[in-house]
């Protein structure tokens, strides 16, 4: 049949089902990944986030590395981006692919400014005895095992602080023992009185609550997607393993357990296996 012979009303529906196909065909090409970055801008030790809009689901890349994310609505997303201590300061690139849509971007890792304290401590204090150097690689092996899981988030809005007390040693102290051993601070030491509680950061599942060489009672806190809450030097543990804890929940007291000088709470954050400052955790808006 001549085109011209067609009746005018399946003209018409031709002719809407030509204009709508291609008008969905350049709307989906044409949609834009949505990425905001809570800071372009990072200090060695600190974590930022990055929250994704898509109807797809992305994947994130930092340095190599993937990065896992949880869907906070049907088209939306965050992950947190931890930055090593050791990371060498200058231009990094992160990369977010989701279908046939790619979008790179910059991001400046900063020298933080770490304080060096110089220690004249006697030697047993130093260098381990042969047992007690068999019990601490024993346990950082099984520490080790557990920082490596990334299981499902259970955390749930904003980190708060353990203890609300000052700090009496930051992250990232370098501390040289005797001019010869180096140890790094890889948490935050918070003062407390002895008996006085210390509270979850977020909602989480105990994977540890035992005594540890260097930590005493310790407590750790997965909070699923990579990120651990660690508490050392307890006087006292409140929660068992495989508990669920929620945001607020005391899980145990101030103490001085372990390789500890006085009551104090150490306390540390594990975030895909890397140390970060938790200060930093709990400033974020999430």
């Amino acid at each position: 049949m001549h085109y011209s012979k067609i009746p005018n009303i399946y003209k018409t529906l031709f002719i809407s089902f030509i204009t709508y196909f291609f008008l969905m065909l350049f709307i989906n090409n044409s949609y834009a990944l949505q990425v905001k970055l809570s800071s372009k801008s990072v200090k060695q030790g600190d974590v930022f986030t990055i929250f994704i809009e898509d109807k797809h689901v992305p994947v994130v890349q930092f340095n190599n590395t993937y990065i896992p994310l949880r869907r906070q609505s049907e088209h939306t997303y965050i992950g947190f981006i931890a930055i090593d201590l050791h990371t060498i300061p200058g231009k990094y690139v992160l990369n977010i692919t989701s279908n046939d849509k790619e979008e790179s971007i910059d991001v400046d890792i900063e020298k933080s400014s770490f304080k060096v304290i110089h220690l004249n401590l006697p030697q047993e204090k130093v260098f381990l005895k042969e047992k007690d150097l068999m019990r601490a690689e024993k346990e950082a092996a099984i520490l080790g095992k557990i920082f490596k899981e990334i299981n499902p988030p259970l955390w749930d809005g904003q980190f708060a602080k353990p203890l609300n007390n000052s700090i009496s040693t930051e992250f990232g102290v370098k501390r040289i023992m005797n001019k010869t051993k180096v140890s790094v601070h890889k948490g935050i030491d918070i003062r407390g009185k002895s008996g006085e509680k210390v509270y979850t950061i977020n909602k989480g599942r105990v994977v540890l609550a035992q005594d540890l060489f260097f930590g005493g009672n310790t407590v750790i806190v997965d909070h699923g997607q990579g990120i651990y809450s660690i508490y050392m030097h307890l006087s006292k543990i409140n929660v068992s393993k495989g508990e669920i804890v929620k945001k607020g929940q005391s899980i145990g007291l101030v103490g001085a357990t372990g390789r500890a000088t006085g009551p104090h709470l150490h306390f540390g954050v594990k975030i895909a296996g890397i140390d970060v400052n938790p200060l930093s955790l709990f400033n974020l808006n999430l």
